[in-house]
């Protein structure tokens, strides 16, 4: 009885655990005066924290996880350069 409730709370800490795990998307990098896009489904997301892309060069293929956020207003000069997106995204994991 006690062994098979132990093994029924494992199974549940493990199905559910799964369902937290944040999908995989695949992106091109683009970047231009306004800052760092990842371009994935033919939509373009502006990247928060653009540093975690900076060894990866522009036009380059890149497997992340994200979460949608909203990007701090920019600090100095303001590119006027009109470049549609869709959101902005902070990336938590690059592949």
């Amino acid at each position: 009885m006690r062994k098979t409730f132990i093994l029924q709370v494992i199974l549940i800490l493990i199905t559910t655990s799964s369902f937290n795990v944040a999908p995989t998307h695949r992106g091109k990098i683009i970047r231009n005066c306004i800052g760092t896009y990842l371009r994935m489904n033919h939509a373009n997301y502006l990247v928060c924290n653009d540093s975690i892309l900076s060894v990866y060069e522009t036009g380059k293929m890149v497997s992340v996880r994200y979460e949608h956020t909203k990007c701090q207003e920019p600090v100095g000069e303001v590119c006027t350069l009109y470049f549609q997106s869709k959101g902005s995204i902070e990336i938590t994991r690059v592949n």
